[in-house]
């Protein structure tokens, strides 16, 4: 049984040898009457282009896995059992998960055009505004700051909150 991490290696050598090769195969294309200095030169620029393609198909293979990763972190944040809301600097939220956009009684594309102080109710208005200059502020231990707050959503009734 082999370990992805074994399969990976065994790739990575198929370009390797297969360069080596084309190196091997080339060099007898060199006609025989050429200079060793051009002779050193043109084996030199053969290989560094065989390191070029090996490189382009390492980045691309990096590519690839980086865009599964992405996809699957975009899937566990959509679908998490949390509320979760991005938000800029002016309050403006620029991402939110379904769960949120089922709280707020939006769908997600009308959330994002919306300041979450807008869902945020009277009473709570003031710990909410607070909070949220301490976030902007990195105040609290990591950066992270906690307040409960009442979100009024839209078509629903008000709900508390824990905002952190």
């Amino acid at each position: 049984m082999k370990f992805s991490r074994d399969a990976e290696t065994d790739k990575d050598r198929m370009p390797r040898e297969q360069a080596q090769g084309a190196l091997a195969e080339w060099e007898h294309k060199i006609p025989p009457g050429c200079p060793s200095d051009l002779r050193h030169l043109l084996k030199d620029l053969h290989r560094s282009q065989g390191e070029l393609e090996q490189q382009n198909e390492e980045l691309r293979r990096t590519q690839r896995e980086l865009a599964r990763s992405r996809q699957h972190l975009d899937q566990l944040f959509a679908h998490a059992p949390v509320a979760f809301l991005v938000l800029a600097t002016t309050g403006q939220i620029l991402e939110l998960n379904t769960l949120a956009g089922q709280c707020l009684g939006l769908p997600g594309y009308m959330a994002t055009r919306r300041t979450l102080h807008s869902f945020v109710s009277q009473d709570s208005f003031g710990s909410y505004i607070e909070a949220f200059q301490r976030v902007l502020r990195a105040e609290g231990p990591r950066g992270i700051i906690e307040t409960d707050v009442y979100l009024l959503p839209t078509g629903g009734p008000q709900f508390r909150a824990r905002l952190r």
